[in-house]
């Protein structure tokens, strides 16, 4: 769920619903390999996130993307 009300002109506000993307690590920083109940789970710490990228879900199928 989107949490600011920045970008009132593009219809994105508090309480918006979004799909998740992805995210952009910051240079300096890399992403970590880790192994969960057996499965490869690839991990960055909240300090290394520069963005997270997320697609605005509509509606209705009349509402634009």
């Amino acid at each position: 769920m989107v949490s600011t009300d920045d970008n009132k002109n593009s219809g994105a506000v508090k309480g918006t619903t979004a799909k998740f993307m992805g995210v952009k690590v910051k240079k300096e920083k890399s992403i970590n390999v880790e192994i969960w109940n057996g499965y490869k789970v690839y991990t960055v710490e909240a300090n290394a996130i520069e963005f997270i990228l997320c697609e605005h879900t509509k509606k209705s199928k009349d509402e634009p993307s």
